[in-house]
C-alpha cells in the first residue's frame, strides 16, 4: 500500500512506521522510541514531552486514557498545545493521600515560565489564581464578571443565582434569583 516501516540496527534505534512512501509526506509518521518509551503520532520528535506526542492528530478514544506519572515529580501530566513544548498541562499527584487537578499554562511555550492556574482539591474546592482553596469556589485577587442576560431559570430547592440585567432604563441591575421564582436586585449601577 506505498507504507514504509522503518528501523536501525543499533540498540534503542527508533522505530518509525511512514503511512505514504510519497516524497511530499508531512506528518504521516507513527515514532515508537524505545530509549525512552515514547510514541509519536504525526510527529517524528516525541521525545520533547516524555510520553505520547500528537503533533496536529486528534487522538479520538472510545474509553479512557490512561497516563503514567513522572516518577521524579509523582504526577501524571497530560499536555495540551501544538508546538515543541507543551502550553498548558493537567496535572495530578500520583500516590498521595489527598489527591488534586491541577491546570498549568505556560505563555512562552516553554517550561520553564509554567503557572499552575487552577487547582480541583478531592473534596471538590475550586482555586483560581490559589493552590489551597477553602470554600467551593476561591478567586484569589481576582473578580467575577457577568454579563447582562434575561432572568435564568430558579433553581432547585434551597438555592439562589446570581445574575445582571438591564433595569430597562440603561442601567446594569445585579439580582440573585431563588428557588420560588422570585428576583431580589442586590445593587444597581449609581
Amino acid at each position: 500500500g506505498g507504507q514504509t516501516l522503518i528501523g536501525g540496527t543499533a540498540a534503542n534505534d527508533d522505530l518509525t512506521l511512514e503511512g505514504t512512501s510519497n516524497a511530499t509526506r508531512t506528518t504521516s509518521y507513527v515514532v515508537l522510541q524505545p530509549n525512552g518509551g515514547n510514541v509519536g503520532i504525526g510527529t517524528t520528535s516525541p521525545g520533547n514531552f516524555n510520553g505520547l506526542a500528537l503533533g496536529d492528530a486528534i487522538l479520538d478514544v472510545n474509553g479512557s486514557i490512561q497516563v503514567r506519572g513522572d516518577a521524579t515529580n509523582s504526577i501524571a501530566v497530560l499536555s495540551l498545545g501544538g508546538d515543541t513544548y507543551r502550553k498548558a498541562s493537567i496535572l495530578t499527584p500520583i500516590g498521595t493521600s489527598d489527591p488534586y487537578l491541577s491546570f498549568v499554562v505556560s505563555t512562552s511555550g516553554s517550561t520553564s515560565n509554567a503557572a499552575e492556574r487552577m487547582r480541583i482539591l478531592s473534596d471538590g474546592n475550586v482555586g483560581i489564581g490559589t493552590t489551597s482553596p477553602d470554600t467551593r469556589l476561591d478567586i484569589d485577587a481576582g473578580a467575577i464578571e457577568f454579563a447582562e442576560m434575561t432572568a435564568p431559570a430558579a433553581g432547585a430547592a434551597n438555592t439562589g443565582r446570581l445574575f445582571c440585567r438591564d433595569n430597562g432604563s440603561g442601567k446594569t441591575q445585579l439580582c440573585i434569583i431563588f428557588n420560588t421564582g422570585a428576583i431580589q436586585v442586590i445593587a444597581t449601577q449609581p
